[in-house]
C-alpha cells in the first residue's frame, strides 16, 4: 500500500466525523449566541462590583429584597422590606444616594465619595 492509498482510507474513515462536528456546531452556535447575548453590558458589570463591595451586615441592616440595575449607566437600586428604595449612581467624582418611599418621593440625597460609600448606606439604616 502506498502513502497516497493510506491517506484516501484514513479520509474516507474520519469524512463521517467531520459531517457530524460540524452538524454539531451548527446545532450549538444558536446556544452559544444566546449566552453571549444574556452576558450584562459592562455598565450592569462595574455597579455590581460597587454592590459587591457593600457588607452584608450593611445590606441586612437596610433590610434589601431587591436589587435592580440599569443598562445604561452605572447605577443600582436597593429595595428594601417596607418598600422603600435607596438608588446609587457612580459619578465622576462621586456617588449620588437618593432614598424613595413607596410611591416615590424623595426622602434624602447624599453624595458621599468613593470611599464613603460604605459609611453612607451604614447610617441609612
Amino acid at each position: 500500500m502506498s502513502e497516497t492509498e493510506i491517506k484516501q482510507i484514513v479520509e474516507q474513515a474520519i469524512a463521517p466525523l467531520k459531517t457530524e462536528i460540524a452538524d454539531l456546531k451548527a446545532q450549538v452556535a444558536p446556544l452559544v449566541a444566546m449566552a453571549k447575548a444574556m452576558e450584562p453590558p459592562a455598565t450592569v458589570k462595574e455597579a455590581q462590583a460597587i454592590l459587591s463591595t457593600i457588607p452584608e451586615a450593611t445590606a441586612k441592616a437596610l433590610k434589601v429584597v431587591k436589587v435592580g440595575f440599569d443598562p445604561k449607566m452605572v447605577w443600582f437600586q436597593l429595595i428594601r422590606d417596607d418598600g422603600t428604595r435607596i438608588s446609587v449612581k457612580k459619578r465622576q467624582n462621586d456617588f449620588r444616594i437618593r432614598v424613595r418611599d413607596q410611591v416615590g418621593k424623595l426622602l434624602k440625597e447624599a453624595t458621599p465619595s468613593f470611599n464613603g460609600l460604605n459609611a453612607t448606606l451604614k447610617s441609612l439604616a
